[in-house]
């Protein structure tokens, strides 16, 4: 118990409380959460793998690194029943935190993975994509079509036509998006190019 609470290794038990404390407060609160967001992909938090993950996340396994090679460095460098010598703690400080920065960096590649993120399709990207009228018909006021093919495959969307061009199980082109009015224009699809 007294390497635990001596120094170095009393620092990073108390990172390791806060991280305790930070993951059963989000258990308890429902998400707190905070991530590193670098866009640019040079930076340091990057260089070191703090971005891929987590902040919390992050935090933790540099805490626990530190805390174990701090724990087993104060015993095997020092007597446990006695501090360290400053420099010996230093560097036994120093060596903790480059090993858990390094575990950091290791875990950060399948970790990371877990968190990666990918933007939402946008609307105007199903321009292109097949539709099926699930309307009687559809005309310049009216009309509902399910996309069957490109990125909003399965979404029920807004679609306008000349009338009568276009009856309940028809097959139709998305040919444009209005953002004002958030509805496609659609029109007739080619044989060539309907799905099977």
């Amino acid at each position: 118990m007294n390497v635990v609470l001596s120094f170095p290794t009393v620092v990073f038990t108390f990172l390791l409380v806060v991280c305790v404390l930070w993951w059963l407060a989000s258990m308890v609160l429902g998400g707190l959460d905070t991530d590193i967001d670098a866009e640019g992909g040079d930076g340091l938090a990057d260089q070191l793998g703090l971005s891929a993950m987590p902040l919390p996340l992050a935090l933790s396994i540099l805490a626990l690194g530190g805390w174990l090679t701090s724990a087993l460095l104060h015993g095997l460098v020092g007597d446990s029943g006695r501090s360290l010598a400053i420099g010996a703690a230093l560097g036994v400080f120093v060596g903790a935190i480059v090993v858990g920065l390094g575990l950091v960096k290791l875990l950060s590649g399948p970790l990371g993975t877990l968190f990666a993120t990918e933007p939402a399709p946008t609307r105007r990207q199903a321009v292109g994509s097949i539709c099926k009228v699930r309307t009687v018909e559809v005309n310049e006021r009216l009309g509902d079509a399910e996309v069957v093919t490109g990125v909003l495959k399965g979404s029920v969307v807004e679609v306008r036509a000349a009338a009568g061009r276009f009856r309940r199980g028809d097959l139709a082109l998305l040919v444009d998006y209005d953002d004002h009015t958030q509805r496609f224009v659609i029109d007739e699809v080619d044989e060539l190019v309907t799905p099977d």
